[in-house]
């Protein structure tokens, strides 16, 4: 997978639709049948949830009408975490009686769509003027699992990375688009007060090319422990989630390439 390369072609995207050609090109490129992202919006400012995926208009009306939202373990599990997390290891309830609870039959009809699994990617974080945004993104998964364990073992720190990366470009262009606001994260809140060392630059930009942080010390003569102190600052002062956030709205904004 040639990170670089992806992330140009986000860059070039100008439009939501632009943007899920992009996307979709790529998660198929890895196997992936579809996707879906839905963006919550800013808490505090009114804000209509943006829905934007590939995942049919069967699937996406099944799921409406049947208000499967209020009740879909994935996306209430999502709503608690940023880390990424499949459909198999979200836990359901049990059956009791002849009534199948909501959950359950979320993740029935999911299946009745071909989609055995799924890759959930959740995005919480606060933006330059302190109010939350909570977003996510779904990968449906149609073919044997093993080659999806496969796939996760192999490419689920790039995809990771890309996603977030996405997740920026799309939310500044919904703002921009749909919203008639500032952008969350090219603020000039966002970017002045951001100070990186060139060793926080250097962290960030090994994290970014999916290094860890005892590589990351190899490659640049330090300690490992130098290492993780660097990346706390970054983190810190970028106010991200995790070292990959961090990498990924590094790039966003400019702060370093890939």
């Amino acid at each position: 997978m040639d990170v670089s390369a992806i992330i140009a072609d986000i860059e070039t995207c100008g439009s939501i639709d632009a943007l899920r050609v992009t996307l979709h090109r790529v998660v198929q490129d890895m196997g992936f049948a579809a996707f879906g992202f839905v963006d919550a919006g800013r808490v505090g400012r009114g804000e209509k949830p943006f829905y934007i995926g590939t995942g049919g208009a069967r699937w996406e009306q099944e799921y409406v009408r049947n208000g499967f939202a209020a009740v879909d373990p994935c996306l209430q599990r999502a709503r608690r975490t940023n880390t990424p997390f499949t459909w198999r290891s979200t836990p359901l309830p049990p059956l009791i009686g002849r009534r199948a609870p909501g959950a359950v039959k979320t993740m029935w009809a999911a299946w009745d769509h071909g989609f055995r699994d799924g890759l959930v990617m959740p995005f919480h974080f606060r933006d330059a003027d302190g109010l939350f945004h909570s977003s996510s993104a779904v990968f449906f998964w149609k073919d044997p699992l093993d080659r999806f364990d496969l796939l996760l073992r192999e490419s689920k720190h790039e995809l990771h990375f890309i996603m977030l990366y996405w997740i920026q470009r799309a939310l500044d262009i919904i703002a921009r688009d749909h919203r008639m606001a500032q952008s969350p994260f090219k603020s000039v809140q966002a970017t002045d007060g951001v100070r990186l060392t060139d060793r926080e630059r250097d962290v960030l930009g090994w994290a970014a090319e999916g290094l860890t942080a005892a590589a990351t010390a190899e490659k640049l003569n330090l300690s490992e422990d130098t290492i993780e102190t660097h990346m706390r600052h970054a983190i810190r002062k970028l106010r991200a989630n995790n070292k990959t956030h961090a990498a990924a709205l590094a790039v966003h904004l400019g702060l370093i390439d890939v």
